[in-house]
């Protein structure tokens, strides 16, 4: 189910990702009590851009609590990101503030900025498919699902 983070628009910080489609979370480095699914979340998204990359879709993580610049790298090493996977460590006090530490939410940014759908954890892999599906179109090799229909009975 979406889940309204009351954030109807990306701080101005991040307005460098402007005319792109990001999927964007704020996510628990390991070592702390969510970072288990601060882990999952990143695969769901890793998987989504993956998916939509064609259609223009992109990630940007945003630690839950400032880091340096090692401890970054450590992260991403440790957690394996995905190269084309953005760190925004530095731009990103706006979106902290958009989700709690214990339930941070997963956000989906048009490219004019505005929050087009985001989620609670735990998140639904297909509510997220079909939300990005609803925004971008169907990803290329993907099967456009049609409309259930009820016979007619004869």
């Amino acid at each position: 189910e979406p889940f309204d983070t009351g954030l109807k628009t990306v701080p101005e910080s991040l307005h460098a990702v402007a005319g792109h489609w990001i999927l964007d979370a704020v996510l628990v480095p390991p070592g702390e009590a969510a970072a288990s699914e601060s882990r999952s979340q990143l695969v769901l998204m890793e998987s989504m851009m993956h998916q939509f990359s064609g259609l223009g879709l992109g990630s940007i993580v945003v630690p839950a609590h400032s880091m340096g610049q090692d401890e970054l790298q450590q992260w991403r090493e440790n957690w394996n990101f995905d190269p084309k996977v953005q760190i925004d460590a530095t731009n990103a006090s706006g979106l902290r503030k958009a989700g709690s530490l214990t339930a941070a939410p997963l956000m989906l940014i048009s490219p004019s900025g505005q929050v087009a759908a985001s989620w609670q954890y735990p998140v639904s892999p297909a509510d997220v498919w079909l939300q990005i599906q609803s925004h971008l179109g169907t990803p290329s090799g993907a099967q456009q699902m049609p409309a259930c229909q009820i016979p007619v009975a004869q």
